[in-house]
């Protein structure tokens, strides 16, 4: 099964992009651990899209979209965004070195760690004018690690 979505590329659209995200994971019948990691990835490459590829001119006035995919197999379910961007590949970008004491922390920075932390697959391509980032999440994972406390720990 595939769904898309074609958003554009303001902050505006990103609770649309939310409740499609869940609404989707809710027709599947995903696992809330699964749906949880999708939501924070996309969420966190969507905004970036919109502050780093598109900054909005003027409070939401932006021709800029992007088109968010999701596809289930048997085993796993694929997340793509594509936007026309500046090629960016964010997986060139190194983790952050981790703090030493609170005051050494900085908001921000964390995004790509955490796509690279709740998906099992991240792969990027820049194909005819597009940045396509595609994010699988493993069904048998969460399916295993549905005992646990929290999705961060799975």
């Amino acid at each position: 099964m595939t769904e898309s979505l074609t958003a554009r590329c303001t902050l505006d659209e990103l609770a649309r992009v939310s409740e499609w995200v869940d609404a989707i994971a809710a027709q599947w019948g995903l696992p809330t651990q699964t749906t949880f990691a999708i939501q924070l990835c996309c969420e966190e490459v969507f905004s970036n899209i919109i502050r780093h590829g598109h900054p909005e001119p003027r409070a939401g006035e932006t021709d800029a979209v992007a088109r968010i995919v999701l596809a289930q197999s048997a085993d796993s379910v694929s997340l793509t965004l594509e936007d026309q961007g500046p090629a960016f590949d964010p997986l060139t970008v190194q983790a952050p070195a981790m703090p030493s004491t609170i005051g050494e922390m900085q908001i921000g920075g964390l995004g790509i760690h955490l796509i690279r932390k709740f998906s099992q697959s991240v792969h990027y391509q820049h194909r005819e004018g597009f940045n396509c980032l595609t994010m699988r999440f493993d069904l048998s994972r969460s399916a295993q690690a549905s005992g646990s406390l929290s999705p961060a720990m799975a």
